[in-house]
Formats: C-alpha cells, sequence, structure tokens
C-alpha cells in the first residue's frame, strides 16, 4: 500500500494520511508520497503533477514484484 495525501489539503488532515501509513503492516508498506504543493482533488493537476504521479505510481507498481 502506498499512501498519497496532499500536504495543503484542506478537507482531510495529513495526520489522517500518516496514521494509515503507519497501520499498514510492514510488508505490505511502501514509501508514501506527501505531495508538499497539492491539496484533497488536485495531485495530479498539470501536466508537471501528472507526470510526476505516473512516475510514483510506475515505482510502486514494480515494487510489488519483490
Amino acid at each position: 500500500m502506498m499512501i498519497i495525501h496532499g500536504m495543503l489539503d484542506e478537507e482531510v488532515d495529513q495526520s489522517h494520511g500518516v496514521a494509515l501509513h503507519h497501520a499498514v503492516k510492514k510488508d505490505c508498506k511502501r514509501d508514501p508520497w506527501w505531495v508538499p504543493d497539492r491539496g484533497h482533488n488536485d495531485i495530479c493537476e498539470g501536466s508537471r503533477h501528472m507526470n510526476e504521479y505516473m512516475q510514483r505510481l510506475k515505482v510502486f507498481l514494480s515494487s510489488l514484484d519483490e
């Protein structure tokens, strides 16, 4: 599991994402992505952010083979 949470999220506090990340069993846990300049629904808004999202998603998916 990989948690993605915008640090500017005003809908759901980042502490919820942190708590979820800590609750995941170690063998299922992947590095979280705390997105510094994004809020609740705009993580992949814009081409730069979409590219970063896709790259991180590829890394996550490839880690599932381990």
